[in-house]
């Protein structure tokens, strides 16, 4: 099942394994709340690991937005997840910087994340239990 939003820019891709998001090319803080918001409303979401795969596009995130990110992913969460992992695939230094801070800042999170370069790598992690 595939869900699209193009006035947002946001794709999310039901697989049998695992859910695969592509937030908007523009990584900002309003547009990493509205990729969790959509993620989070989805049933299937308590079942199965995330993948977040960013696209080349600008970033323009702040430490501060990072914590407020974290705070309201960590509030609304679903309750009783099944899955526990979040892979945050990257292109360029800048998106890996931003997601190692996240996950650091993240730690107490109800899921794990980890950064990785390359899609495949994402997806076999994800789907390790």
């Amino acid at each position: 099942m595939s869900f699209e939003f193009d006035q947002l820019g946001i794709e999310i891709l039901i697989e049998s394994n695992f859910i695969l998001l592509k937030p908007p090319r523009e990584l900002e803080f309003c547009n990493i709340l509205m990729s969790i918001a959509m993620l989070f409303s989805i049933p299937e979401f308590k079942e199965k690991n995330d993948i977040w795969l960013l696209r080349e596009g600008y970033s323009n995130i702040l430490y501060s937005e990072l914590e407020k990110i974290k705070y309201i992913a960590k509030k609304y969460h679903p309750k009783s997840n099944i899955r526990r992992k979040t892979a945050v695939v990257v292109n360029d230094d800048i998106q890996k910087s931003i997601a190692v801070l996240y996950a650091d800042i993240g730690e107490d999170l109800p899921r794990e994340i980890k950064i990785f370069q390359d899609l495949k790598s994402a997806k076999q992690w994800a789907l390790e239990y």
